[in-house]
């Protein structure tokens, strides 16, 4: 067999993938139980001539542990290769423990065809800490939340969904106070979009490994992005209310990171926005009082560089409007308003077809189920309902802040959790984990936590205690409306 000079030479370029390092920021008060797993090559050689002339390369390795905790019981579960390459040893192979701040050596030998010079490898593996919680390397983007803090320092906490522990804090001290109302992940998972300063503020990209600001556009921001699930293009979209200029919507290609222009609407928009699972709608809410609307665009275009000037429909709802989610499964958009319920909008005739009267009233905002069955309705009030609402609960005013879970068929609340023995720290905005085993919800005042709840039963698993102020809201990547979790 003939080998390239380069290939005796051992001059093979190998990428090696395992994870992505996520330090720890000194001083901060958590506990980070994930393994900070990552691997260097340290060698490359053939390990007798036999080897050599049947194309078996070895490849040492270093596995590195550069977190707090412990890795226990580690082992390379996978290893992929370019360029006809393919791994030979067979896996899983055992590492073993490695401590913190310590490495292990291992080796994988990779078959190499005649007359290749390069390959590149991705490694896969796993491990567990000492409390025998199992993690998979590399990180997945829909493995982390993300929880953000408006008031100063403006701060993004890091959540692993595995451990459900904090892991890492990324700081602003910069950032006006107050001012970071949402925020939304990026599919890849390696940026977070967020309005800044208010009217008068500006829309920034997040570097999610460091923190740094890596874009940064003074057009003004209100309350956040909204992000669909759907691309245009390849691409997907975010939509930024602010009361700048009159108010409108700015858009952004989250891909391109740019600014693709800005909706007119002509009086501020309120809280929240929401599209169409197809991607070719906007909706949201203007005004106050009794003329205070649902309205609609058609952003079907938006790739195409076409942005609308005028709206597609305009629903007079009433009172103070703040909630608003798009149906993932039915033709309907839910607005919440202050008068006293949840309107049922049927977007094929664009007309109220029901009002959920009761004690869903100051709704801070609505998030759905991944499979479209529950609507999730924050409450941030304490306040008594009619029995049309829940049976069960008191009419005196006595309870609440709660999290409905109201069920979209029936338009009956089936369950709901109560914050009221915990400082009667309000709902604010939630999220689904990736495989939507468990909601996670942040919240305003009473304590600075993020709540960790079962979605079938509404029954509290844990209580996540964070440094800091109250996380505003909750995003992790992988998409919009409950598809993979997002920011509402």
């Amino acid at each position: 067999m003939i080998k390239t000079a380069a290939f005796m030479l051992c001059m093979i370029m190998l990428l090696v993938i395992i994870a992505s390092s996520m330090g720890d920021p000194a001083g901060a008060s958590y506990t980070a139980s994930r393994p900070d797993l990552s691997v260097a090559t340290t060698s490359i050689h053939w390990a007798s001539y036999s080897d050599y002339t049947a194309g078996n390369l070895t490849v040492d390795f270093s596995m590195n542990n550069g977190g707090a905790g412990n890795a226990v019981g580690a082992q390379i579960t996978g290893a992929t290769a370019t360029s006809g390459a393919s791994v030979v040893t067979g896996l899983p192979l055992s590492v073993g423990d490695v401590a913190a701040g310590s490495s292990s050596a291992f080796s994988l030998v990779f078959n190499v065809p005649s007359g290749v010079s390069a390959f590149v490898t991705k490694l896969s593996g796993s491990a567990q800490d000492v409390t025998g919680m199992s993690y998979s390397y590399p990180v997945s983007p829909g493995d982390l939340v993300y929880a953000n803090a408006s008031t100063s320092p403006s701060r993004i906490s890091v959540i692993d969904t595995a451990s459900m522990t904090v892991i890492d804090e990324l700081i602003d001290s910069t950032a006006p106070s107050g001012s970071s109302h949402r925020i939304q992940i990026s599919p890849d998972g390696n940026y977070g979009w967020r309005g800044q300063g208010g009217t008068n503020g500006y829309v920034e990209v997040v570097d999610l490994n460091n923190g740094d600001q890596v874009q940064k556009w003074e057009v003004g921001s209100h309350n956040g992005p909204t992000m669909g699930n759907w691309t245009k293009g390849g691409h997907h979209y975010l939509f930024f209310p602010t009361g700048k200029d009159g108010g409108k919507i700015n858009i952004f290609d989250v891909e391109a990171q740019t600014f693709v222009g800005a909706i007119p609407v002509g009086e501020t928009p309120n809280h929240m926005w929401d599209t169409t699972p197809d991607g070719n709608t906007l909706w949201g809410t203007v005004g106050s009082g009794a003329t205070s609307r649902a309205v609609s665009y058609d952003i079907s275009s938006v790739h195409l560089g076409v942005i609308p000037t005028t709206k597609s429909a305009e629903i007079t709802i009433g009172g103070s409007l703040h909630a608003l989610s798009v149906d993932l499964v039915r033709p309907r958009v839910y607005v919440g308003s202050s008068n006293g319920g949840v309107n049922v909008i049927d977007t094929t005739t664009n007309t109220v077809i029901a009002w959920k009267a009761g004690g869903i009233a100051t709704s801070h905002n609505f998030t759905p189920s991944p499979d479209g069955q529950y609507l999730l309705v924050g409450e941030s009030s304490t306040y008594g309902c009619s029995s049309e609402v829940y049976a069960d609960w008191p009419h005196d005013g006595t309870r609440g802040p709660v999290l409905w879970a109201l069920n979209l068929e029936t338009l009956q609340v089936d369950k709901y959790f109560e914050t009221q023995a915990y400082a009667k720290a309000a709902p604010s905005h939630q999220t689904y984990t990736s495989d939507s085993s468990h909601l996670l919800m942040s919240t305003t005042g009473g304590m600075s936590a993020v709540f960790v709840i079962d979605p079938d039963t509404m029954a509290l698993e844990s209580i996540i205690s964070l440094p800091g102020s109250n996380p505003h809201s909750i995003g992790i990547a992988g998409g919009s409306s409950g598809l993979g979790g997002t920011t509402y």
